[in-house]
């Protein structure tokens, strides 16, 4: 599996979800990003989650051959402004390589939180509101 993107988008896709994952240890899948790539729409979506606050970006890919979920860790190399980041998917490990520099990451094994089905529950009962005003 196997995707293509700027590597500037993929920068700030990183840059504005790593601000949402858990510190601590308790959940080791929320110590990563989870990026989820869709073929038919050349679509990434970079999801950050610490058990409280959720964090949802998308950008676009100018090559998916398949759709995936991989997980990263919220850093990569640096990078010349024209660099295309490849993103592979292998077993249990996810490359990413720009320009001559690969990373590598193991996927984690435990299981992230489903935020799609939580926010189609919100949308399907929605909160309803009372506000008072006292005059006095």
């Amino acid at each position: 599996m196997k995707a293509m993107m700027k590597a500037k988008s993929l920068k700030v896709l990183i840059e504005a979800t790593k601000k949402f994952l858990a510190i601590s240890s308790r959940k080791p899948c929320h110590q990563y990003i989870r990026l989820e790539f869709d073929s038919e729409r050349h679509t990434v979506a970079a999801v950050g989650v610490d058990g409280c606050r959720l964090s949802v970006e998308h950008s676009i890919a100018e090559y998916i051959d398949e759709s995936f979920v991989a997980y990263i860790k919220p850093s990569i190399p640096k990078f010349k402004k024209e660099d295309t980041a490849i993103i592979e998917l292998t077993d249990k490990r996810c490359t990413i390589q720009i320009g001559e520099t690969i990373t590598g990451y193991l996927q984690p094994v435990d299981e992230y939180l489903d935020y799609k089905n939580t926010l189609d529950e919100i949308e399907k009962n929605p909160v309803q509101y009372r506000i008072g005003f006292n005059p006095n």
